[in-house]
């Protein structure tokens, strides 16, 4: 018998707190008869920004011993139902109930404190570490010093309980995806889940890896798992392996059935609330001109073996060509080739009559290839992006070299002279902004400072306004006398992604106190170069010395504790986590340094200080050291980087593009910075696309084109226009 519901938004002694019901754990799950109810969702309802309503008074209870299937069309409000019983989310309105006993889920540790995990469609495993240390990962059983051992022999035996044959001392990248699967389940387990929330098991998975996961699935029931609650699209499978079926459409709950009662059509009807015919509609058409044509085409895959092994195939217009395959047997290196995404190893790709096999993505693009991936998570989206955001993503590109940013003024200017009212532009770019626009308005701290005919103003009269204070265009150079060498490169060289030479035959010096500028546009070896150096990147020959000694082989982490800093071009991807806090992102160049983290302990006391002490010396805009990176802009973002890095007391420092992005206010703080540094005998290897930037602050400056220097000019021999045109291949400086 139930008890009295309590509203879930109002807790009272009715409702058990998951602290009292972990002194009795998963006691809602023992001693339970096959049938008998053992949790109850009354009520649901959750809304999301917008009006969205995911799920609507939404009941649904599931039973000891039973599969139960959760169906419903994409955005009918399944995951989020499921994702509020994990803990993920609350709801607005409604009551869970697990053993005739109210219960507050309010965080996924919360959940499995009452035996609920959760299997994610997404995998949320770390590829580079085992799966061993995937499993152990956030187990609250999991010491400060890991038992590795210990650990092992536990999930070995879990492994055997259920049948599960796993390597638990292979790295996750080396699994394929049924695998990967049984590992997450495997985890779950671990955290002590006796209720599995199973959210599209089989969406990754091939016929026969699925036809294993329904075995698998069915021997966990049969082994005294309480309920599995299971979420998917794939009609055959809910057939196949479920007990139960609820099925929900626009947040709503329109059946709940025993499968044996149902077929696929009826299924069908009810997930989209009208008849679904599976025989599809064809009209036939006249194909046209060959539009692909591919040849003897063979690459390797991510482990280097031979996936595409001399495939040869043409497509027409008005064509559908089908490839159908096992996961893992050639097709998704394939369509990266096709793509641009992946290097082919030999062979050729026409696409109307011409030969792209070495044609970069953007000119694919270009040129009419369109790619849907099939990671729309990983790779087909940005998550913290809108949805206009992400429309954006193939229809801009947004790091423009000189002649490219010139293309598009043209493009714009004609854009307009044709009839287009009206072209919004939104640039820290000052040059841009005067070149191009007729009129500006100039925002700060969010409010509007003016509105401005273009033709009015200049650029220290613009600075001045977006800042609020005057911007010194001219930075105020200390010259130093240089000390030693600290940095030696001696013939280096080093391929790209796509296995092609990046970097050719590359020599230079740094010495204590140089600013060694690198000029060039985007593509040309410079970012390979600042990886090789960082040991980021594996160096195909050539020898690099730090402070005397050869480095050439020294591992990241004895490069950062030998002195080495490095600030990355991608200060979203690269430089920082976006969902950790200001002072976690610190902590990420501290863990092994002496001051800060000793016998694998970080001192976040120590670490938060540090944080404090560098907001207030870079200025920072944030409201404390507890916000998350993603909060914040690209500047202050960078100023934190680059303070993290400065606080490693790095003897060299490489800054790649420093300065691409931010306003002209912190444009200048980086730039002063980097001269200050350069004071107190620190050798940096700048690499920027800004010429301003490379001639104002460097004392030797090296244009690249193609992955070699086109001479390495004194700051007294460099003018703009000269550096231009080696940039661009056109001229060669006599060493």
């Amino acid at each position: 018998m139930l008890r009295s519901p309590v509203n879930v938004t109002s807790p009272s002694p009715q409702a058990i707190p998951t602290a009292r019901l972990a002194a009795t754990p998963y006691r809602h799950f023992m001693d339970l008869s096959k049938g008998e109810k053992i949790l109850e969702m009354r009520g649901i309802t959750k809304r999301f920004a917008g009006g969205v309503v995911a799920n609507d008074q939404v009941d649904f209870d599931i039973k000891a011993g039973e599969i139960h299937a959760l169906l419903g069309e994409n955005g009918a409000g399944k995951s989020t139902l499921m994702h509020i019983l994990s803990g993920l989310i609350e709801p607005d309105e409604g009551e869970i109930y697990i053993g005739g006993e109210k219960v507050l889920i309010g965080s996924p540790q919360a959940a499995f404190k009452l035996g609920i995990g959760m299997v994610h469609q997404h995998r949320k495993l770390i590829p580079a570490h085992t799966v061993l240390e995937n499993i152990m990962i956030g187990h609250p059983r999991t010491p400060i010093i890991l038992n590795k051992r210990k650990a092992k022999k536990e999930i070995f035996e879990l492994a055997q309980k259920f049948g599960f044959k796993i390597d638990l001392d292979a790295k996750v990248w080396q699994l394929d995806a049924g695998q990967a699967q049984i590992v997450e389940i495997v985890k779950a387990l671990y955290l002590g889940a006796r209720m599995l929330i199973l959210d599209e098991p089989t969406s990754a998975l091939s016929p026969p890896e699925t036809e294993q996961l329904m075995r698998v699935l069915k021997r966990m029931v049969q082994k005294g798992l309480a309920v599995v609650p299971f979420i998917t699209h794939k009609l055959p499978v809910v057939l196949d392996i479920s007990d139960r079926i609820t099925i929900l459409r626009n947040g709503k709950v329109v059946d709940h059935i025993e499968t044996a009662a149902v077929d696929e059509k009826w299924l069908a009807q009810k997930m989209v609330g009208k008849e679904c015919l599976f025989d599809l509609q064809r009209t036939e058409v006249d194909f046209g001109q060959e539009i692909l044509k591919v040849v003897n085409l063979s690459a390797l895959n991510n482990k280097r073996f031979q996936a595409v092994k001399g495939l040869s195939f043409s497509i027409r217009e008005g064509e559908i060509f089908g490839i159908a395959g096992v996961a893992g047997n050639g097709q998704f290196e394939l369509a990266e080739v096709l793509m641009g995404l992946r290097t082919l190893k030999k062979g050729t790709i026409f696409f109307q009559g011409k030969d792209i096999s070495r044609t970069s993505i953007k000119k694919r693009w270009a040129m009419g290839i369109g790619y849907v991936p099939a990671e729309r998570i990983e790779a087909g989206s940005v998550a913290d992006f809108s949805l206009g955001d992400n429309m954006a993503i193939n229809l801009y590109f947004n790091a423009l070299s000189p002649p490219e940013t010139e293309q598009l003024m043209r493009v714009l200017k004609r854009m307009v002279q044709k009839g287009l009212a009206v072209v919004p532009f939104i640039t820290h770019k000052l040059p841009v902004v005067l070149d191009i626009s007729d009129r500006i308005t100039i925002l700060r701290n969010g409010k509007v400072v003016d509105h401005i005919e273009t033709a009015a103003v200049d650029e220290k009269w613009l600075a001045q306004k977006m800042v609020g204070k005057e911007c010194l265009f001219d930075l105020q150079r200390t010259e130093v006398d240089f000390g030693q060498e600290i940095l030696k490169v001696v013939n280096l060289s080093a391929l790209n992604n796509k296995r092609f030479q990046a970097v050719k035959g590359l020599s230079f010096s740094i010495r204590e106190g140089e600013i060694f500028g690198i000029a060039g546009v985007a593509g040309n070896g410079q970012f390979e170069l600042a990886e090789v150096l960082m040991g980021l990147r594996t160096l195909k020959k050539g020898t690099i010395f730090f402070q005397g000694k050869d480095i050439s082989r020294t591992s990241i982490k004895k490069r950062w504790a030998m002195g080495i800093g490095y600030v990355p071009a991608e200060r979203i991807e690269a430089g920082s986590v976006a969902d950790f806090s200001l002072g976690d992102n610190m902590a990420i160049n501290l863990y092994f340094n002496n001051n800060f983290c000793k016998w694998g302990i970080l001192n976040f006391r120590k670490i938060y200080q540090c944080t404090e002490a560098s907001i207030r010396e870079f200025s920072i805009k944030t409201p404390s050291c507890q916000a998350k990176a993603k909060e914040m802009s690209g500047g202050n973002l960078q100023k934190l980087i680059l303070a993290r890095v400065i606080s490693c007391k790095p003897r060299l420092l490489i800054v790649n593009l420093p300065t691409q992005g931010l306003d002209v206010g912190a444009s200048e703080f980086v730039r002063n910075k980097l001269l200050e540094l350069k004071t107190e005998g620190i050798g940096i290897l700048l690499i920027s696309e800004d010429l301003d930037e490379i001639l104002s602050i460097s004392d030797k400056i090296a244009p690249i084109y193609e992955g070699e220097f086109m001479g390495i000019l004194n700051r007294a021999e460099a003018d703009k226009q000269k550096v231009g045109q080696m940039m661009a291949g056109m001229l060669r400086s006599p060493a």
